[in-house]
């Protein structure tokens, strides 16, 4: 299953950020495997991510030292909406990861935002992270037309850049001392798959001031 229309269908997605970065590989869960059954928000996706380099300024290499051994670095929470359920959070205690102050002052995402009538100050309350798509192709295309589970990677290329989408996620801070598992908060509208390149790229980032840079 792909990440995002932008990664390698070999490679997988990359992120880099100077010398530091990781790569991430999607699967989904065995449900999949029934050529019937379209894929839909129940079946669980997984995604693999390994540093590019040793490095212990790497925030995969710091998880796998603090963590002893491989293990769960994050859980996605799909919801309807996403600021109803950041307050949850909150109220529990949990605070979110602040994106780099760039990412709401780009002309371009201010623009993406505004097109889709949300509210800048809204998402930035909430350290909301937004990623879109609007197609140019003519005649809308139905995202569940294609099985995730059995179709091409380069077919799911092709149909996610063929398609108007959008998605918006918010990270929280390592719920333990250990800097280790945090959750994450998605609320996706006509897409079951892609992460979003550039929310991924300003979540590395945020992750990596949090961590090395106090």
């Amino acid at each position: 299953m792909i990440i995002n229309a932008e990664e390698d269908v070999n490679e997988g997605f990359v992120v880099q950020e100077g010398n530091h970065g990781l790569r991430l590989k999607a699967v989904l869960g065995p449900q999949c495997l029934d050529h019937r059954k379209l894929i839909d928000r129940t079946v669980p996706k997984f995604v693999f991510c390994e540093s590019l380099k040793h490095d212990r300024r790497s925030q995969i290499e710091h998880f796998l030292h603090m963590h002893q051994g491989e293990g769960v670095q994050h859980i996605a929470f799909d919801t309807k909406n996403i600021v109803r359920a950041i307050s949850s959070f909150k109220a529990c205690g949990l605070q979110c990861v602040l994106p780099p102050d760039a990412y709401y002052a780009e002309k371009t995402k201010q623009n993406e935002i505004a097109e889709l009538n949300y509210s800048l100050d809204c998402l930035k309350s909430n350290n909301i992270l937004l990623e879109s798509n609007h197609s140019d192709i003519d005649g809308p295309k139905d995202w569940c037309d294609l099985n995730f589970g059995v179709s091409k990677l380069e077919e799911q290329v092709e149909h996610m850049n063929n398609t108007n989408w959008f998605i918006m996620q918010a990270f929280t801070t390592p719920v333990f001392k250990e800097k280790t598992l945090f959750f994450e908060i998605i609320q996706r509208f006509q897409t079951i798959s892609g992460f979003g390149a550039g929310n991924i790229g300003a979540l590395w980032r945020a992750v990596q001031k949090e961590l090395f840079n106090k």
